[in-house]
């Protein structure tokens, strides 16, 4: 269950009152007062500004107010620029919102940590095309709360504009004729606006908490609205690993399309960067790995699932590398680690829906770039880190894939012929120290060879 963060409200103001027995015989009303008060407490001025361009009052406006509160963190990622509104979605039968039907301004820009006020005023009553009858003696209609922000200034929502968060609460509105049915007298609803958790719906809970309260919701019974959709654009990875990555080796993230029977994309490896252990054995930090930016667009892909999100997954791997960072089969370049069980995944924000970020918001799919582990099939925040463990876990018996060798028994493991093998041997020769690799000496690193020049260093104990 997501956890309500309570922090006080700054007051940028204060209210000054005067009482006086009766009003001076002259001045000017002034628009923040019921009777004349221009005097020398008075805190407007000479004039009265009490007109159409008059901008500091404030007029609640017309309707029912449904009112909770948005909780936000810094931490949860920044939120764009542009005021920040709440709106009410009707939804179908099965919780999925289709079309904002009331909608009010809750700031003017962005969002301060803590918890925000919101309140959406609702004029009149919703249409019947959006209730259904229950069966048990009263038409029920259903209403998702969405902040975002309106990024067009249009005074709602529009594609495109960027959503921030739901609510674990939705609005339903009841009617009935006649007497409460029994039903709603058992689980506590009553005649206009109510709250209820969505998840009681959703299992079609016998045994409903509702909550209502007919003049409109205050917000300490509102529903929280959760800033949960928010992208992950850029952070680190810790990876641990007990393999030895020399010197020269790097680590990278590899599009799945690569390696999982799909087209193969452009640029299919992503943020390589640097990495080696030295001496280090166990399970020792290599590196903290920086990623920032979205992938190529040719990467995404619909997630499975039928949430209506783009995704794309990649493995993470390591390899020692010939000095380009482009991992090329054939040379030096030898893979030596891959993630397991987890996967560098990216979700798409800015094709979100209503729908699709509803959907997303319910099993916790967060947006912009995360992991995911395949054994607990779940996510994970990118601080939970991905451990590499060595290719040869891959390797069963058969190392050799040339053309003409289909021998797949679990004795056929020659990687001889073949450099960057998937056993996780870097071929000695392409490993320093060693300064005599002419063709015909092809044997330099082994324990006895000491017999070279002074420029041969001797790699006998070059790790592998």
């Amino acid at each position: 269950m997501r956890t309500t963060t309570t922090t006080l409200l700054a007051a940028l103001g204060c209210l000054a009152l005067t009482v006086v027995a009766c009003p001076p015989p002259e001045g000017h009303l002034d628009d923040d007062d019921v009777t004349d008060d221009d005097d020398a407490t008075d805190d407007d001025d000479g004039a009265d500004d009490d007109d159409a361009t008059d901008d500091d009052d404030f007029t609640i406006p017309p309707g029912t107010p449904l009112a909770g509160v948005i909780e936000y963190t810094p931490s949860a990622g920044e939120v764009p620029t542009g005021a920040v509104r709440v709106g009410l979605w009707h939804a179908s039968q099965e919780l999925a919102p289709e079309e904002e039907r009331w909608s009010d301004q809750v700031t003017e820009g962005g969002l301060l940590g803590g918890d925000t006020v919101y309140t959406v005023y609702v004029e009149g009553e919703p249409e019947a095309s959006d209730l259904f009858d229950t069966g048990a003696g009263f038409d029920l209609g259903f209403y998702v709360p969405f902040a975002y922000v309106d990024a067009d200034a249009s005074g709602g929502y529009t594609a495109g504009d960027p959503l921030l968060g739901t609510s674990e609460d939705l609005f339903i509105w009841i009617s009935f004729e006649g007497d409460l049915p029994e039903y709603l007298a058992v689980t506590g609803g009553g005649l206009g606006w109510n709250v209820v958790a969505w998840e009681d719906v959703a299992d079609g809970d016998d045994d409903l908490d509702i909550d209502h309260t007919p003049d409109g919701t205050g917000s300490t019974t509102g529903p929280e609205i959760s800033v949960e959709l928010l992208p992950v654009n850029s952070g680190t990875v810790p990876l641990t690993t007990s393999v030895l990555h020399p010197t020269g080796s790097v680590v990278a993230a590899l599009h799945t399309s690569a390696i999982g029977g799909g087209p193969i994309v452009e640029d299919a490896v992503l943020f390589t960067h640097e990495a080696s252990n030295g001496e280090l054995r166990g399970a020792e930090l290599l590196l903290d790995w920086p990623l920032s930016g979205a992938p190529p667009a040719d990467h995404l892909e619909e997630l499975d699932g039928g949430l209506g999100v783009l995704s794309a997954f990649y493995i993470v791997f390591g390899w020692y590398d010939d000095g380009d960072e482009v991992f090329t089969g054939g040379t030096c370049d030898t893979i030596l680690t891959f993630g397991s069980p987890r996967l560098l995944m990216y979700i798409d924000p800015s094709t979100l829906s209503p729908v699709s970020a509803f959907r997303a918001w319910q099993y916790g799919v967060p947006m912009g770039w995360s992991l995911f582990d395949q054994d607990q099939e779940t996510w994970r925040l990118l601080a939970a880190g991905v451990e590499l463990v060595s290719v040869a876990d891959l390797d069963e018996g058969d190392d050799d894939d040339s053309a003409a060798d289909d021998d797949d028994s679990a004795a056929d493991d020659d990687d001889s012929a073949e450099g960057g093998g998937l056993d996780g041997e870097i071929p000695p020769e392409c490993l320093p120290g060693d300064d005599d690799d002419s063709a015909p000496d092809d044997d330099d690193d082994s324990g006895a060879d000491d017999d070279d020049s002074g420029a041969d260093d001797d790699d006998s104990a070059t790790p592998s």
